[in-house]
């Protein structure tokens, strides 16, 4: 028997882990054999193709048995959709865990696929959850809507910055104000040298495609919002407005994933650390793990909630900012309002038994976003009719509602 054909029976007898480390046009993998110890791993070998050729080079090299493990990035989801298309597994990894197994001055696409491998080998892996194609679009419009509105307030701070140089008084206000139209109007009567309104131009057509950009992205999630029943539900909560609604049903996907509240609290971000070192015993500060996005909205909410809420949770949170500093009070209303929302989108019933008015005021939003057009092409004779279609759809027939706007009971561990 040959070479070859020992390490051919080698490879066959189990099955092989792959790391893989992608780009935007090479691959890299390396194939290891598990041994019976981190020092036992074995690396059969190393390939690197284009990433054209996955397809090709995987269904050849790659059987159904082996794992590819791949480290969480842009292009990560739609390689590991590749490849189970050609009836392969592939297993995206938490990126943050793997740089504990590489070395900082020795960084090669050889050496990351190694890494790779090693990783998910250990049994330690974190397997990150694939997005079905309808939350994949969501994020897609969220990350849209996100960039839009910074770069909104990029350009307008730039405005505001060139007024000020010039001393220019007239430009104080523009910082906050909206309208782009009458700030065209406003800017264009000033005494101004040629360059400088031919500066100023270029700023205010990029204040105006951001803007143009942040309203239609809004627009779309509003149009989403109306015909998703989730996001109408997590809109009954006090503190979550279109926008956080929108990103919780983006990111969270499948709510089934999270067997608890716990677990979605701790995706998010929002559960304190716990310190048990020696003498001390207690919780820490918040960690900076989990969905920053949504935490920081969440987190947005709550101020906004607690700043107009009266119901027993509220009034909780207000309570513990009486003995408490503020922002502990804060995030842990957000973390009361991620447990609600949790139980919202498991469809379990509702404290609420009639629709507040916040509730009704955020579907009066709606429909001024969606425009009076739109709301008449649904079939509704005005924004009121509207805003009665959708209470009904989340809260069902107002002859079916009991009297009361206030929450039933929220305990102090959760709802």
């Amino acid at each position: 028997m040959t070479d070859n054909d020992r390490q051919l029976k080698k490879e066959t007898e189990v099955p092989l882990v792959i790391g893989l480390d992608a780009h935007s046009e090479k691959l890299v993998f390396s194939f290891f054999r598990k041994g019976k110890d981190e020092a036992s791993h074995e690396c059969l070998r190393r390939r690197t193709v284009h990433i054209a050729d996955l397809e090709t080079f995987a269904s050849k090299h790659i059987r159904p048995q082996d794992v590819t493990a791949l480290e969480a990035s842009t292009n990560s989801f739609s390689i590991a959709e590749r490849m189970e298309r050609i009836g392969l597994t592939a297993y995206v990894v938490n990126s943050e865990a793997v740089s504990c197994y590489g070395k900082r001055y020795h960084v090669t696409d050889e050496g990351d696929a190694d890494n790779l491998a090693r990783y998910y080998m250990s049994g330690c892996a974190e397997i990150v959850w694939k997005p079905d194609p309808k939350s994949r679009h969501y994020r897609d419009i969220f990350f849209g809507y996100r960039n839009a509105r910074k770069d909104k307030v990029r350009t307008s701070n730039r405005i505001w910055a060139f007024g000020s140089g010039h001393g220019l008084k007239s430009f104080s206000k523009l910082k906050f104000n909206g309208d782009v139209e009458s700030a065209v109007v406003h800017l264009s009567g000033l005494a101004l040298g040629e360059e400088d309104k031919w500066l100023l131009g270029l700023l205010l057509e990029d204040w105006r495609h951001a803007a143009e950009a942040h309203a239609t992205f809004k627009k779309r999630m509003a149009e989403i919002a109306v015909a998703s029943p989730e996001m109408l539900k997590l809109m009954q909560i006090l503190g979550l407005s279109l926008v956080v609604s929108f990103a919780l049903v983006a990111f969270i996907g499948d709510i089934t994933r999270f067997k608890t509240h716990k677990k979605l609290v701790t995706y998010i971000g929002l559960n304190p650390s716990v310190v048990g070192s020696g003498k001390t015993v207690g919780k820490g500060h918040l960690v900076q793990n989990g969905r920053g996005d949504l935490r920081s909205l969440l987190v947005q909410g709550a101020q906004s909630a607690m700043r107009y809420g009266k119901d027993p949770m509220h009034r909780w949170a207000y309570r513990l900012s009486m003995r408490k500093p503020k922002n502990v009070s804060i995030v842990a209303l957000a973390r009361k309002m991620t447990t609600y929302a949790w139980h919202v989108l498991m469809g379990h019933p509702s404290p609420l038994k009639e629709a507040p008015k916040a509730f009704k005021t955020k579907m009066l939003k709606l429909a001024t976003l969606l425009g009076r057009d739109h709301v008449r092409q649904a079939g509704f004779k005005n924004a009121s009719a509207f805003v009665a279609a959708l209470t009904e759809k989340v809260f069902g027939p107002p002859s079916a509602q009991p009297t009361g706007t206030e929450l039933q009971t929220v305990s102090a561990s959760g709802v």
